[in-house]
């Protein structure tokens, strides 16, 4: 775990039953290692399509928000930040409906 927003999350949501939670991360050092010792599902994604390609860094995120939302079918994202993982969700809510929290 980095810390910040990181830590803020996990000490709310290992609270909740972990069936409940899914979460989707960015590949880190040490992530393996952490994966392993949690007991809800955690996806990491690589979220770069690299400099030459900046005003569309919310695309891979936005397409895997809607790959991992169509396996597990969440009743609601929570998302660390408002850009660009808020706007990522709330394009998915534009999409299908689905509710959304983003945590400033």
């Amino acid at each position: 775990m980095l810390g910040g927003i990181q830590r803020y999350l996990y000490n709310i949501y290992s609270h909740f039953p972990p069936a409940e939670v899914v979460v989707l991360a960015p590949w880190v050092k040490g992530c393996k290692a952490f994966d392993r010792t949690q007991p809800f599902r955690i996806y990491r994604r690589s979220f770069s399509l690299g400099a030459r390609f900046r005003k569309l860094r919310w695309l891979p995120l936005w397409l895997n928000i809607v790959q991992v939302w169509r396996w597990e079918q969440p009743d609601v994202i929570h998302c660390s930040q408002p850009l660009p993982i808020g706007l990522a969700a709330l394009g998915l809510k534009a999409l299908i409906g689905c509710p959304y929290l983003t945590y400033t």
